[in-house]
């Protein structure tokens, strides 16, 4: 298994356009077959970062999932560009 942590850091005004994107995103991915886990949430601290915290049977399935329709338009066209940063780090869990 293969996790993912991702954090970004959200353009000024752009908050509620990208969560509606994460909302919109959330079933079609939990949908693929290689997904385990997705999980987008924002910080109670800073509410213009925003985590995901995700869970894949492999890295080739998360390779399949960056080749959707629902990643390329809402990921690449919506989410990135009202992201300031990103950062991402793949993890592998403990036993």
């Amino acid at each position: 298994m293969l996790a993912v942590v991702v954090t970004l850091v959200v353009k000024e005004g752009q908050a509620e356009a990208l969560r509606d994107a994460f909302r919109r995103l959330i079933a079609p991915t939990l949908a693929e077959e290689g997904c385990l886990l997705f999980a987008p949430a924002v910080d109670q601290e800073d509410t213009r970062r925003v985590v995901v915290y995700e869970q894949w049977v492999d890295l080739a399935a998360l390779h399949a999932h960056r080749e959707t329709p629902h990643y390329r338009s809402i990921v690449l066209e919506e989410i990135f560009p009202a992201v300031e940063s990103h950062e991402r780090r793949l993890l592998d869990p403990l036993d």
